[in-house]
């Protein structure tokens, strides 16, 4: 037992093939017993986020969406005004016309 944490602090040197493939076996990087979760928790993450994206991209185009809608209402309010207007303009002068006509039919006295 002594020997084999001599062997890995590297104070002796291997004597034989055992203590050879210790020696490796030690070297080499250990896996990180948490690297699936790890690995999974980013996964789960970088998920989210692009729901995240995908929600906020969606919600931008439902405003601009909005915006174009509320646009055309607000051009049609003008062009409705437009023609409100222009046939109020139209009653009052057949109404004008109507009033001079009946105070040309009028006898003189």
């Amino acid at each position: 037992m002594v020997r084999k944490d001599m062997l890995a602090q590297g104070l002796v040197e291997p004597e034989n093939e055992e203590e050879q493939a210790l020696v490796q076996a030690l070297r080499q990087p250990k896996e990180d017993p948490d690297a699936k979760l790890k690995e999974s928790v980013t996964n789960q993450q970088n998920a989210e986020a692009g729901n995240l994206q995908a929600s906020s991209i969606d919600k931008i185009a439902s405003a601009e969406k909005k915006g174009a809608q509320t646009q055309k209402i607000l051009a049609d309010i003008e062009n409705d005004k437009g023609k409100l207007f222009l046939n109020a303009q139209k009653q009052l002068m057949e109404r004008r016309e109507n009033v001079i006509e009946t105070v040309q039919s009028l006898p003189l006295q």
